[in-house]
């Protein structure tokens, strides 16, 4: 049976499995297999790498179980990966760190809406603003806090000696007042009881000082700046997306991260076209130089017309209707024995019929064409074949220019 280990979205710091609880039981059942969600641990209280690891162990978990766990361990050939949003960064991240591990691989993967760019590099970062559902002031639902930023450490020092100051002036308002009241009757003196020598023991070991002091700005944060565009954070400045298997990628024409995921599908399925800054590169060049011997990923790439972020969680929709017979389709066509599939439908001069994918008939789907699958999918269902890349302006852009913060979206997150 199929197994789907699905990773949440939530921009790292909100969202579980009951959130997305409809989510994964309808695809659960479109692909009519097993699904094994992680509640990943969130920041800030567990900033990066920490989701990261439960990710990881969460598929160590389904492919090489411990003893007495309620499962036999799972082929990784029937294994799919899906993520969404924050929950696609981390399927991209684990899948690269399955690869440079030496792990076995998954079948293949679905990344919907991914979040892999945090620099916020890209153009339609700023551009569809207004048609995308993050508000105003950025990706959380919730308002910036008049807590945040934490005031710098002068200010929090004086503040706390004016309350230990206000509390002993409390305290001894209050002694005075007990000593002027008739009925206080003072503790009889009596001969102190000597400490037990082994609970002094314990008091002083438990009251030593952390070998680790952090500070309240680094525990407040997802990732450091310094991370933004390290490749296990912002997973789109991998040294290659090569060498990952068959990956279906969905992104809404209107959201604001829909550059940065047509950029990660291209660049998935031609790592030599689409380069990364040198400055990126040379950060780990043991890892740059094995990355030349990845061979090129099949990416099947959709973008969905007038659609915002994160389709499937808006699922009584219509166009949410035909991402999840997408999702199937594809599910079950990477997670059956190549032995067991028939042959593709030829792409050459074939005119792609409406609604062309289906969880029931997983193997009517065209061939890839230069390792993808480019299509744009109307608010019917209608499915048609993507504008060449050279009319693409995300993919025109300079190899410089991104993967560094702009102060636009600087000012607006």
């Amino acid at each position: 049976m199929p197994v789907t280990l699905a990773i949440h979205g939530g921009a790292h710091f909100f969202g579980s499995t009951n959130t997305h609880r409809y989510w994964y039981w309808r695809l659960a059942r479109k692909t009519e297999g097993r699904l094994f969600s992680v509640d990943y641990r969130l920041s800030p209280q567990f900033p990066f790498p920490c989701a990261l690891h439960d990710c990881l162990a969460a598929y160590l978990y389904l492919i090489r179980p411990p003893p007495g766990a309620k499962h036999r361990a799972v082929d990784p050939a029937r294994i799919t990966i899906c993520g969404d949003s924050a929950g696609g960064t981390l399927a991209v991240a684990l899948l690269c760190l399955i690869r440079d591990a030496g792990l076995p691989a998954p079948a293949g993967a679905m990344l919907i809406s991914p979040w892999v760019d945090l620099t916020h590099s890209f153009p339609s970062i700023l551009q569809n603003t207004a048609t995308d559902i993050p508000p105003p002031y950025g990706f959380s639902i919730f308002k910036p806090s008049t807590l945040w930023p934490p005031p710098p450490p002068e200010f929090r020092k004086r503040a706390a000696e004016r309350r230990a100051q206000d509390a002993y002036r409390r305290r001894a308002e209050q002694g005075r007042a007990r000593a002027r009241h008739q009925g206080h009757r003072r503790r009889p003196r009596g001969r102190a009881r000597r400490p037990d020598p082994a609970l002094r023991d314990q008091r002083a070991g438990a009251l030593a000082p952390l070998p680790v002091s952090l500070s309240l700005e680094a525990s407040l944060t997802s990732v450091s700046p310094s991370q933004l565009a390290y490749a296990y954070v912002s997973p789109i400045w991998q040294p290659s997306l090569g060498g990952l298997p068959p990956l279906y990628i969905q992104a809404g024409d209107k959201e604001v991260l829909r550059d940065e995921i047509v950029f990660l599908a291209h660049r998935a399925a031609h790592p030599d076209r689409y380069p990364v800054r040198e400055s990126i590169l040379k950060q780990n060049a043991a890892r740059t130089e094995k990355a030349k011997s990845y061979p090129s990923t099949k990416v099947h790439l959709q973008i969905y017309d007038e659609v915002c972020h994160d389709l499937p969680l808006f699922s009584f929709t219509t166009p949410a209707k035909y991402c999840y017979r997408a999702m199937a389709s594809f599910a079950k066509w990477v997670t059956t024995p190549a032995g067991e599939q028939p042959g593709a439908v030829p792409s050459a001069g074939m005119r792609l019929p409406k609604t062309i994918y289906s969880g029931t008939q997983p193997f009517n789907r065209p061939d890839y064409v230069d390792n993808m699958i480019r299509e744009r999918v109307s608010m019917t269902g209608v499915v048609r074949p993507m504008e060449p890349e050279s009319e693409m302006s995300m993919l025109q852009l300079d190899p410089e220019d991104i993967g560094l913060i702009k102060e636009d979206a600087a000012r607006r997150y």
